[in-house]
């Protein structure tokens, strides 16, 4: 026998709840095996205790307070709704003080350096002569001016880095 099987047996036998012969049985065994009459006066041990107990005196209980537990439970309620409350409360103060203090103390404006270059001297044209071949001969003699250094307001490249105090 697998000793699932035994166990059940133990207590039901340690209850006094098996037939006459699986009790003999059961006794042979106990008689054999040390280990397993240990186990039975476990369990006997175990039933005496719930007998004792289930022999206890009853006592009376008071009846169970019901105003006492609605009330409770609205407390609970309104204690839950107040906190939930104060909850979205702060949080909106918390983003309306935020948001305030951000425009009392705006950012500065980022450093930006402006430099100004003076426009070339460049041939002026109309709409009418927009695909001229005069005015593309003139954009060509101003890049051509440009690439040999006299096209920066008629100075020279070399003029231009002199004033800047590089040469």
């Amino acid at each position: 026998m697998n000793s699932d099987k035994l166990d059940g047996l133990m207590v039901d036998y340690s209850l006094g709840a098996v037939p006459e012969d699986v009790a003999i049985l059961l006794e042979a065994l106990a008689e054999k095996d040390a280990d397993f009459r240990k186990r039975i006066d476990q369990w006997r041990g175990v039933a005496d205790l719930a007998r004792r107990a289930d022999e206890s005196p009853r006592t009376a209980l008071p009846a169970f307070p019901r105003q006492r537990l609605e009330s409770a439970r609205y407390a609970r309620q309104a204690r839950r709704a107040m906190i939930w409350t104060a909850a979205a409360a702060a949080c909106i103060a918390v983003g309306f003080f935020g948001g305030l203090w951000r425009q009392i103390k705006p950012s500065a404006p980022p450093q930006t350096h402006v430099v100004t270059v003076a426009p070339a001297e460049a041939p002026v044209a109309s709409v009418a002569d927009f695909w001229s071949v005069s005015r593309l001969r003139a954009e060509q003699e101003q890049r051509a001016r440009i690439k040999n250094g006299n096209g920066f307001g008629g100075m020279t490249l070399n003029e231009i880095r002199q004033l800047g105090g590089r040469s």
